[in-house]
């Protein structure tokens, strides 16, 4: 019996014990009391953005005698009307995000007479009509790029300058030009051009 008592009564000291032990730290916070678990992120995957150019090349823009002698005719005597020679191609042109053409002839009418075989020379109302077609990236080298001298090459670069958005390759003013980069950027996509040729007509 004194045993029983004994062993009771150490029970009850141990739990009035307990008690103001907890009584003294405060109530508990509830995280300590609760185990919470974050919900598993879900893992977010990026769409990849695609983008999509048509692009459209042709060549060689090369005028003849009798051509540039229609466009005279068409404007009268006193200009160039080229736009009639690509009607049947305009509409499929137009389709083209970035259309490209190599441009044979120099366009140097301010620096040389119109021209053709051996050594062209085309009036810059060509360019006029091939910019409306939708050309915004020319080549200028080929066998007929120097055919009126450096001149010509730069009179066709001062042309192609003059116009917003086109991008030439092939004919450079200097060194420094020569190694930058030619490029144009369409719908996202950054397009860079080089030209070459296999000869300069002998030159």
């Amino acid at each position: 019996m004194k045993k029983r008592y004994i062993a009771t009564l150490i029970l009850l000291v141990a739990v009035i014990a307990a008690a103001v032990w907890f009584a003294l730290q405060g109530p508990l916070p509830l995280t300590n009391l609760v185990r919470t678990t974050a919900p598993p992120t879900q893992a977010t995957t990026t769409e990849p953005q695609i983008h999509t150019v048509k692009l459209m090349a042709v060549g060689d823009n090369l005028i003849h005698t009798p051509l540039f002698r229609q466009a005279n005719t068409r404007a009268g005597g006193d200009d160039y009307d080229f736009a009639p020679l690509y009607d049947g191609v305009r509409d499929l042109i137009r389709q083209a995000d970035l259309a490209a053409i190599n441009q044979e002839s120099p366009l140097a009418s301010k620096v040389a007479a119109p021209s053709s075989y051996p050594m062209f020379c085309t009036p810059t109302q060509c360019g006029d009509a091939i910019y409306d077609l939708g050309f915004r990236a020319v080549n200028l080298s080929n066998n007929h790029t120097l055919d009126k001298g450096t001149k010509g090459v730069v009179a066709s670069l001062d042309y192609w300058a003059s116009k917003p958005g086109v991008v030439t390759s092939g004919a450079y003013r200097n060194q420094a030009d020569f190694e930058a980069p030619h490029t144009t950027e369409v719908n996202g996509i950054r397009f860079a051009f080089v030209g070459a040729t296999y000869s300069f007509n002998g030159l």
